[in-house]
């Protein structure tokens, strides 16, 4: 009796499957079916790594579509920030967890100080935290900073903020921003309801400007969610190569 053919290439050691998948995951979506054959596990394993991935919030069903037979096949994809929840390895996860510590301790120095300006304190929260992201394998950079900086403008920037709609919060960021020595921010109306928000100066931390971007964005993400809860999201606007600049518009759906 013929022994039944081998799968080519290696298995992924069990201990290492999650992370194949969040990996995989990274570059687009995949079925079950596709992460078994590419990660030569049985099915049962991803399935179950799948399962603890969706309950902790990191992975969601991406698409469903109807092969033959009339059998449902369904995609999955990383949310939104979810490697925050995964690190890479260990070592990562001990650097993101001080930096954690870190933002907590310096964010408790900002309301302590008062009248503190925000412009310094955030290059030097910046400089300290691509420091620590430095340290990690895979972690994505820009994630982390725009998580920090939608949490700083949610519950520490938006209620001073405040606005009775759109338009007014945003002018008044904008006023919030060059009084705390944060460089510039600029508003404008675009198509319909939308607005267009750059930021063609802002925190000089010596990095890539992509990082300081993702912070920036976060803290516009913060202060429009801390208004008017999920009704407004911001996506990238084409503002030139060299401008850090978003639209912000009525969520669809």
């Amino acid at each position: 009796m013929p022994r039944p053919a081998r799968r080519s290439g290696r298995s992924t050691p069990k201990g290492e499957v999650r992370d194949a998948i969040v990996n995989m995951l990274l570059e687009q979506p995949f079925t079950l079916t596709e992460l078994v054959r590419k990660l030569h596990v049985s099915k049962s394993t991803v399935h179950y790594q799948l399962q603890k991935l969706l309950q902790r919030g990191v992975v969601d069903a991406a698409s469903v579509r109807t092969v033959r037979g009339g059998v449902e096949s369904r995609s999955y994809a990383l949310k939104r920030g979810a490697l925050l929840a995964v690190p890479a390895v260990e070592s990562d996860r001990r650097h993101v967890d001080a930096l954690s510590d870190l933002f907590e301790r310096k964010r408790l120095e900002l309301r302590l100080e008062g009248d503190a300006k925000l412009g310094p304190w955030a290059v030097n929260f910046l400089y300290h935290a691509l420091l620590a992201l430095g340290k990690t394998s895979r972690t994505k950079h820009d994630e982390i900073l725009h998580r920090y900086g939608a949490l700083l403008g949610r519950e520490d920037v938006g209620p001073k903020v405040g606005g009775r709609n759109l338009g007014e919060t945003l002018a008044r960021m904008g006023a919030y921003w060059k009084e705390n020595l944060m460089g510039t921010m600029g508003v404008a109306r675009d198509q319909g309801p939308d607005f267009v928000v750059s930021f063609p100066e802002y925190f000089e931390v010596g990095a890539r400007e992509d990082a300081p971007c993702a912070f920036a964005r976060g803290l516009l993400d913060g202060v429009v969610e801390s208004r008017y809860g999920l009704r407004y999201e911001s996506v990238e606007a084409d503002h030139g190569s060299d401008v850090c600049a978003f639209r912000v518009r009525r969520r669809k759906g």
